[in-house]
C-alpha cells in the first residue's frame, strides 16, 4: 500500500510541476514590455561588459537606448558618464544628447574608449535622463576588461 501511494504522489508532483512550468513560461512571454515601467525611456540593460584591446589607440562602443512605446513626437534624452572614483577616465562620451525619432523605439549612443589609459579593468556609469520630467532616469554600468 505504501508503494502505491508513493507512486501516486510522485506522479501528481510531476504533473503539478509540469503545469506550473507551463504557466510560468506562458506568463513570461505574454508581454514584450515586461519589467519596464509604462513610459520607460532609457537603457535596454542594467550592465554591459566589453573587452578592449590594449594595443589600439581608441575603440568606439555603441549602447542602445530604448523607449517602450512608439510616439508621434521625437523624444530627447541627455547622457552623462562618470568612472569609478579614484580612477582616471579613459573614455569620452561622444553623444551627450540623443533623439529617439518619432515612430521609433530605439537609438544608439557612442562612447569612445582609450584602452592604453586603462591600467586595470574599469567601470563606467552612464546615466540617461529623459527630457520628459515624468520619466525617471536610468543607469548602465559598463564593465571594461582589457586583453
Amino acid at each position: 500500500m505504501k508503494t502505491k501511494s508513493t507512486s501516486v504522489m510522485k506522479s501528481l508532483c510531476t504533473i503539478g510541476t509540469g503545469i506550473l512550468f507551463a504557466i510560468l513560461c506562458l506568463s513570461a512571454c505574454n508581454d514584450d514590455q515586461a519589467g519596464y515601467p509604462t513610459n520607460y525611456t532609457g537603457f535596454d540593460k542594467i550592465t554591459e561588459s566589453c573587452t578592449v584591446d590594449r594595443r589600439t589607440e581608441e575603440q568606439d562602443i555603441s549602447l542602445k537606448i530604448i523607449a517602450i512605446k512608439k510616439r508621434e513626437e521625437d523624444r530627447e534624452v541627455s547622457l552623462s558618464a562618470r568612472s569609478k572614483p579614484g580612477t582616471q577616465p579613459a573614455f569620452k562620451l561622444l553623444d551627450t544628447r540623443l533623439v529617439i525619432p518619432a515612430k521609433k523605439k530605439h537609438a544608439t549612443v557612442r562612447i569612445r574608449i582609450y584602452p592604453k589609459q586603462i591600467k586595470h579593468n574599469q567601470e563606467i556609469r552612464v546615466t540617461c535622463t529623459p527630457a520628459d520630467k515624468e520619466v525617471k532616469q536610468s543607469q548602465l554600468l559598463l564593465k571594461l576588461t582589457v586583453k
